[in-house]
């Protein structure tokens, strides 16, 4: 964005981040806030609400430019994370049928390789989370998160390790008129260095996960969300379809 979305700055002034610093853009608006995250062109700033933003590194004065890019030089070491989800669709086993045609269940199997490409600094006390995310195919501002899991990582210089997640079925039907269930659309994976609570890694398969990250990691398995992943209450997508979900 080319500027501190105007949200933050007319509403979160106020809501100031005690352990942060002031932020200043080239419009001489100042925030105060935290580095949660920053690349060669952005910086993701955190606020006191918890709420976070992620602005271009060129919109900010020339000294906190120069603050971001330090920190980001004393950051966790590099990272190539490579991830690879295997999904096929089945007919569901559980109906029989020319009727129940059109009942599905997906088959989802995630493998992901990390390297720490850092000749010299390890990366300790991480954990990697995948989440898979579906979308109701009755409601389809409506998303449920499939399933969490989540594995610890250590790495040494130069090191890779491959992480084998659990398989998922999840289970829906979207050819009937009493259609329910969610569909599986993406997944999101997230690292996180436990020692300082850092983010060192995050990845969302679609542009509408990636945009969601931030929302999306702190959900867990069967929560019900709207189009903006805010958790929704305790209620179900109905209809026959609605899914089952198996983690083996």
């Amino acid at each position: 964005m080319s500027k501190f979305l105007l949200p933050l700055i007319g509403g979160l002034l106020a809501s100031a981040l005690a352990e942060g610093r002031p932020f200043t853009n080239t419009e001489g608006k100042t925030i105060e806030a935290e580095i949660a995250a920053a690349t060669a062109t952005t910086v993701t700033l955190k606020l006191r609400n918890g709420q976070k933003a992620k602005v271009k590194l060129d919109t900010l004065s020339a000294a906190d430019q120069e603050f971001v890019k330090s920190w980001a030089a004393n950051r966790v070491p590099r990272l190539r994370v490579t991830p690879k989800l295997v999904r096929s669709n089945r007919d569901d086993e559980r109906y029989e049928g020319w009727f129940d045609e059109g009942r599905q269940t997906q088959v989802l199997s995630m493998s992901v390789e990390v390297e720490n490409q850092d000749t010299r600094s390890p990366l300790s006390d991480a954990k990697l989370k995948y989440i898979l995310v579906g979308r109701s195919v009755k409601n389809r501002n409506q998303y449920k998160i499939l399933a969490v899991q989540s594995a610890s990582l250590k790495l040494r210089a130069q090191e890779s390790s491959n992480i084998n997640f659990k398989t998922v079925k999840n289970s829906y039907d979207d050819a009937h008129y009493d259609k329910g269930g969610h569909k599986c659309v993406g997944y999101v994976l997230h690292i996180r260095r436990d020692s300082d609570d850092r983010e060192v890694y995050s990845f969302g398969s679609t542009p509408i996960l990636e945009k969601a990250i931030f929302n999306i990691v702190n959900l867990r398995t069967g929560d019900l969300t709207d189009e903006n992943f805010i958790k929704a209450g305790p209620k179900k997508d109905g209809g026959s379809g609605d899914g089952i979900i198996v983690v083996e």
